[in-house]
């Protein structure tokens, strides 16, 4: 089923009237994806392919020091769909209501803070993922569904993709 909504805008007209513009939109339904990097190498990366775009914690150096915390990043995702580097997994489907919604959900994860440095439980890359999809749930754009099938493939990786990369022997 498609929806429909109604945008009024108030813009002045010539005349000293007001003229009125109607904007008629559909909801946008967009695929979720992770995307896994380098799969079972010691530089394994997980992030979520949110239609065309990629949000991923990533590392950064400060003052030529490795931060602490992985800092919230976007990309364009066509840059690497392709990749066969890049292992996918269709997670489904992410619901907004115009474009500017899926923008803002793009803003909002990239103002989400890490709650524990990367060498801790909470402060990985694939726990980048679990934020930003109950961010995306919470504020109803996907359904517990998703979230649960996010949840499966953490539950089933985290201890090893922990173990191989930073060598830390980290628990779901």
């Amino acid at each position: 089923m498609t929806f429909h909504y109604l945008s009024f805008c108030v813009i002045p007209g010539g005349s000293g009237r007001n003229s009125w513009s109607i904007f008629v939109g559909q909801n946008i339904t967009i695929d979720l994806t992770i995307a896994i990097f380098d799969r079972g190498t010691d530089v394994e990366h997980w992030g979520l392919a949110l239609g065309d775009k990629f949000l991923h914690g990533k590392n950064e150096f400060v003052n030529k020091k490795l931060k602490e915390t992985l800092t919230p990043n976007v990309q364009d995702w066509n840059l690497y769909s392709s990749s066969p580097r890049v292992t996918r997994i269709p997670l489904g489907q992410a619901r907004f209501n115009h474009q500017s919604d899926k923008l803002n959900a793009v803003n909002d994860a990239l103002a989400l803070q890490m709650p524990a440095p990367y060498l801790a439980k909470g402060g990985g890359c694939m726990d980048f993922i679990t934020l930003v999809l109950d961010q995306l749930k919470r504020k109803d754009h996907c359904g517990e569904d998703v979230v649960q099938r996010y949840r499966e493939e953490y539950v089933a990786n985290y201890h090893e993709v922990s173990k191989l990369v930073w060598d830390v022997d980290l628990q779901p």
